[in-house]
């Protein structure tokens, strides 16, 4: 009975999933700006769609949604530099999936621009979920690939300007000797 607990308790502490510990690329608050209170901010931590969405919202944001050529640009730029430095990726979630025939992003809201690698692609349901590609110096175009939404990659948050990413960690005040 002993070693059957042993065994029970050794199992549950190695199949423990720890919690995913964010660490942003930058401690500035918006190094890369969307626009006038909404920033990017990239996470160097491999995960799936669905956790780097979970993450997002639990630092205040959620995964980037990209509207024009230019947030593409700003988006595919720090991707490039991060896949071919700290990170070694291909590609970077960004907060899009594919449902009912449609392409949208995570807060509901459809698509008004768009920059598929290739448009003409059938989307197989278990690739319903859209990153961007990081592998263009010439241009950083930031291809938008449909991928398998179990893949793990790192990802791109959007938050708000007056929100902290990744937030503060309370320090104990300091108490003066006199």
């Amino acid at each position: 009975m002993r070693l059957l607990l042993a065994v029970v308790f050794l199992l549950s502490v190695t199949l423990a999933t720890p919690a995913l510990q964010l660490r942003s690329t930058s401690r500035q608050l918006c190094e890369h700006a969307k626009n006038g209170d909404i920033c990017f901010h990239f996470v160097p931590q491999f995960v799936t769609f669905h956790g780097a969405e979970n993450a997002c919202l639990s630092l205040g944001g959620k995964l980037a949604s990209i509207g024009n050529m230019f947030e593409n640009q700003i988006v595919a730029h720090k991707a490039f530099f991060l896949a071919h430095g700290e990170v070694r990726t291909n590609i970077f979630w960004i907060g899009a999936q594919y449902s009912d025939n449609l392409w949208t992003w995570v807060d509901g809201l459809p698509m008004s621009y768009h920059n598929f690698a290739n448009p003409k692609d059938v989307v197989d349901p278990p690739y319903a979920c859209l990153a961007i590609e990081a592998t263009n110096s010439w241009n950083f175009n930031g291809l938008w690939q449909p991928t398998f939404c179990n893949s793990v990659a790192p990802f791109v948050c959007e938050v708000r300007k007056t929100e902290s990413f990744p937030p503060p960690t309370s320090k104990p005040a300091l108490k003066r000797l006199s």
